[in-house]
């Protein structure tokens, strides 16, 4: 996940809190995962979460953040994949989630 460029001080400061990537395939616990990442803007105590679910096999994917759905493809997409979006309480302050290693 990227948040604002360093340097940039048209925007507030993104500071990522932690990272969690589980293994939740129900028969093969490996092909699909959960990556949730934690982030706080630099003006604010408020937590956010930014959720990936991804399967290895099917392609399928599932976006939530802070809980909420914001993407859901239930087809195969190949190549690099990428989702923008913005956090409500700082629309002008764009985030991507990007999966590099898609096969073609």
């Amino acid at each position: 996940m990227t948040g604002v460029q360093e340097g940039d001080l048209a925007s507030p400061s993104v500071l990522r809190v932690g990272l969690e990537i589980e293994n939740i395939g129900e028969r093969v616990p490996s092909s699909k995962k959960r990556f949730s990442w934690r982030f706080v803007f630099a003006d604010s105590e408020e937590v956010h979460t930014v959720t990936l679910e991804h399967s290895r096999v099917s392609s399928k994917k599932r976006v939530k953040l802070d809980g909420k759905p914001s993407y859901a493809s239930e087809s195969y997409t190949a190549g690099p994949w990428t989702f923008e979006f913005s956090v409500p309480c700082y629309p002008d302050v764009p985030f991507q989630v990007v999966i590099k290693d898609l096969p073609s």
